[in-house]
Order: structure tokens, then sequence, then C-alpha cells
């Protein structure tokens, strides 16, 4: 008895941070981060060998900490800085830092690209954060219903699925109420959560198996 009542304040608890984190989202929206709204980027082609932090240590002291830094992959002498807004003396004093550092001349048409970037959709990242999390939740939940028929089919997918909805969605509500930027991180934590939360599902279950009766042998 006591171990449902503790089960019942839990599961009401989880509900009202989703509501509340619901409610956070709807009126206030998702905090996302720079690299997902409106910025600006600038992109440097440095032919001298250089250091990814000595340039985001340059960038944030002109730019502040509201910014991103990324190294193409496509050619590791190009570099993108991304923030908010970026004014032209910003670049300019970025460029001629770049320049003392590495005793080197950017040159403005050839080595130097400045671009304005438009808002990513905010329903337009959670419906793939969505739609990825949502497969992989079906394809486990098929696994644990076949894998862990004796214990029931409709115990394992409502128990198994509850926790799934519960994890993520306890885990959108604390980006919307305690305003988390939404990042590149974002989705690798979900499915992080995600894989913790099915191990967790899996050694239940297995102990629910445990506790059962063994089924007869059949006779030779």
């Amino acid at each position: 008895m006591l171990k449902n009542k503790k089960l019942l304040l839990l599961s009401i608890i989880i509900v009202i941070i989703i509501i509340a984190g619901i409610w956070i989202a709807d009126s206030k929206g998702l905090n996302f981060s720079v690299i997902y709204t409106r910025n600006t980027e600038l992109t440097l082609y440095i032919e001298k060998e250089f250091n990814d932090d000595d340039i985001k240590q340059i960038a944030e002291g002109v730019l502040g900490k509201d910014m991103y830094i990324n190294r193409s992959a496509d050619n590791d002498r190009i570099i993108s800085i991304t923030a908010k807004e970026i004014s032209d003396e910003q670049k300019v004093l970025i460029v001629k830092l770049i320049n003392e550092k590495y005793e080197i001349e950017l040159d403005e048409e050839t080595s130097i690209l400045v671009e304005q970037n438009g808002n990513v959709r905010g329903r337009d990242i959670i419906a793939q954060y969505g739609t990825q999390v949502m497969i992989a939740a079906l394809v486990v939940l098929a696994y644990l219903v076949i894998v862990y028929k004796r214990v029931g089919p409709i115990k394992v997918l409502l128990g198994a699925g509850s926790s799934f909805v519960a994890t993520q969605g306890l885990y959108l509500s604390a980006l919307a109420i305690f305003r988390i930027p939404i990042n590149l991180l974002t989705m690798p934590i979900s499915l992080l959560i995600f894989l913790v939360t099915a191990v967790g599902i899996t050694v239940v279950l297995e102990k629910l198996k445990g506790e059962l009766p063994k089924s007869p042998k059949k006779a030779k």
C-alpha cells in the first residue's frame, strides 16, 4: 500500500512538472541558442595552421559568451563565428586580432565572408527530435514486448511506454522551466536519457521475469 502511494505521489509530481513545462513553453517559448535564431555568421579562411581555442578566445573577447565557433569538416582552414549580431566594427576587430595573433593578413575578398541567417523554426527542431525518439521508442517497445511476453504484453507496453514519455517529458519541461538553451547537445542528451531509461526498464523487467514461477517442463 505504501509503495502504491509513493508511486502515485511521484506520478502526480511528474504530471505537474510536465504541465508547467508545457505552459511555459507555450507562453514564453523555448530558449533557442544563437545557432537556431536569427544570427550573423563570420566565416574566415586562414591559410596558416591555427588553434580553435585561440579563435574562440578572440571572438569571445569581442562578442561575449553568446557565440558559437565551428571549424569546417570539409576544409580545416575554414572556421566560422556565429553570434546574434556582428557589427562591421566587431568584424574588423576580430580580423585584426587574428592577423596579429598569427602574423597574417586576411584578404577581405577571398578570406572573409559575412552572412545573415534567418531563424530556424522551433517546431521543425522539435519535430525532428520527436520523430527520432518515437521511432527508437517503438522499436524498443516491440523488442521488450517480445522478450518479456511472460511478464505480460500490456503490462510491459504500458510500463515501458509511460517511462519513456515521463523521462522525455521531464527533460523537455526542464529545458522550458529553467530556460536551458536548445543547442547542438540537446538531441544527444535526449537520446542518452532514452538509452538510460531503456536500460532501467530492462533491469526492472528482468527482475519481474525472475519472480515469475517457472514454466513446467514438458514431458519427453
